[in-house]
């Protein structure tokens, strides 16, 4: 956005914000929150659309048999009031006996055998069975006792259960042909009920009075009822926001929300979560570039970027954007190293790119999708031509993205990721499994994935990633940009908890009225 623009914008703001401060008052009145959707959602269910916006609807719509206090960082009840490890690969679950569903159902082991029983089925079809692989079956033991066994020892089974697994009544879910459309017409047991699921209209939630899982450290709020509108444009998003149709933005750029909060009518809240901005160059050779299967090449262009710069200017975070020593948001368990990425070091980037036979640099496209992912491509590719490898940056959608990494065609880009789940599995699993996404080529990172995902004592666990943080790093595989604050620009009205670490970078519970 141009300097004029964003003046422009700014003195809206200013203007709108005094002549439209009876709608905020109201809502604020009515304990009503007002929040903007950049991505639609269609359908409310985290097995087919694991997108943050659907996890910060499904863990208030829906509840697990565990959820995760992700702040002190522990295991607490849900759905289940008690847990028991029986051996290595199976988990017993007592159930509360006193939850309903939102349309009066009893909820019971049958609801919990005949969604786990789903996810593990090979035959079932939904977009996250990767998650899920794990999974060997549920078992009835009684009408407040389940069973669930794993085809191995994992790891991550408890967290899986808490985070990303909500349970879903199976006199709904079950009948239904096209599972994928329960989320349309949600039914929970989760703190809110849904009242209207639009792709346009946006999503309609309350309180659901019948909610029985507060305790055990649970977080509650003043928000009665919450509405999340499909609004994909940040200028339309905005006007929006200073007219007092909405509450607040997320993920505004840095300029837009420093403009916007100089009116004392607006605050900004910023939350670390766990996103991670990185660039991940094609070390496999996959793209046929063999410039980037040398060693020397790819820690040259490492250490021609300035993280320090890009994290305080591009990605901002109120203060909180910083560097990342390794290819992981150290709050997550397993993100374990003794290797740093390296320094910004143009000079010493140059030598070691004439080293390797390059001393007039090469070509290079980054790719990237979205409009922060390509402020920061640009200025990455900004500062690798500035040591001689002449980087232009090409911005794409998400599907096209995947399209080139499965095609082998894709030979650099700068993305950000949210990963769902506390813990590094999903890193690992998601970035260094032998597969497609694997830009590495690495057996050592492959197996890794698998015996970390599989280890159980901590301890051993650790080490196993520790090596593996640090041969991504001393290989330079992949560099780590900086954590990736969610930044949140609000009525000044509204508070919001900055500790989240939820993939949306808060959840519903964080937001409270004043």
């Amino acid at each position: 956005m141009g300097t004029a623009s964003i003046a422009k914008i700014t003195g809206l703001a200013l203007t709108a914000a005094i002549l439209c401060a009876g709608p905020a008052e109201a809502q604020k009145s009515t304990k009503t929150l007002r929040i903007a959707l950049q991505d639609p959602i269609r359908t409310i269910d985290e097995y087919n659309d694991s997108k943050p916006e659907n996890s910060l609807l499904s863990s208030v719509l829906y509840s697990s048999l565990l959820w995760f206090d992700a702040r002190p960082g522990v295991l607490r009840p849900g759905l289940a009031k008690s847990w028991a490890r029986i051996n290595p690969t199976t988990v017993e679950f007592e159930l509360r006996d006193d939850v309903n569903w939102h349309d009066g159902e009893k909820m019971d082991a049958d609801d919990v055998v005949a969604l786990i029983s789903w996810v593990a089925d090979d035959n079932s079809k939904y977009g996250r069975k990767n998650s899920f692989t794990f999974i060997k079956g549920a078992e009835k033991l009684s009408p407040t006792k389940v069973r669930i066994a794993m085809k191995e020892p994992t790891a991550v089974d408890l967290i899986t259960f808490a985070q990303i697994t909500p349970i879903y009544p199976e006199h709904v879910f079950a009948p239904l042909e096209d599972k994928s459309a329960f989320g349309r017409n949600p039914v929970g047991t989760g703190p809110y009920r849904a009242t209207m699921v639009d792709r346009n209209k946006g999503i309609f939630a309350e309180k659901f009075k019948g909610y029985r899982l507060y305790g055990f450290g649970h977080p509650d709020t003043n928000v009665e009822k919450f509405t999340a509108l499909p609004i994909n444009d940040a200028q339309t998003q905005i006007a929006q926001f200073i007219t007092g149709n909405i509450d607040v933005v997320r993920d505004l750029a840095p300029d837009q929300a420093r403009d916007l909060i100089a009116n004392k009518k607006y605050a900004l809240t910023v939350s670390d979560g766990l996103t991670m901005a990185f660039l991940q160059l094609d070390a496999s050779g996959r793209s046929g570039r063999k410039e980037l299967q040398d060693v020397r090449v790819r820690r040259a262009l490492h250490m021609a970027v300035d993280r320090k710069t890009i994290a305080s200017e591009l990605i901002w975070g109120g203060g909180k954007a910083r560097p990342l020593d390794a290819f992981c948001v150290k709050a997550m368990t397993g993100c374990e190293y003794s290797t740093k990425a390296p320094d910004y070091d143009p000079a010493g980037a140059r030598k070691l790119l004439a080293e390797a036979g390059y001393p007039n640099g090469f070509e290079l496209t980054i790719y990237a999708t979205g409009e922060r992912n390509g402020r920061n491509a640009q200025a990455v590719a900004g500062y690798l031509t500035a040591v001689g490898v002449k980087s232009g940056v090409r911005i794409i959608n998400f599907p096209t993205l995947s399209d080139l990494q499965r095609d082998g065609k894709l030979e650099a880009y700068v993305a950000t990721y949210p990963p769902s789940i506390s813990d590094v599995d999903q890193t690992m699993n998601r970035f260094f499994a032998k597969g497609r996404r694997d830009f590495s080529g690495d057996p050592m990172l492959n197996e890794a994935t698998e015996t970390g995902a599989a280890e159980v004592d901590p301890a051993k666990r650790a080490a196993i990633y520790r090596q593996a943080f640090d041969k991504i790093n001393e290989q330079a595989y992949a560099l780590p940009l900086s954590n990736f604050p969610i930044l949140f620009t609000h009525t000044a009205d509204l508070s919001i908890r900055d500790d989240s670490l939820g993939a949306w970078g808060a959840e519903i519970f964080d937001f409270s009225w004043k």
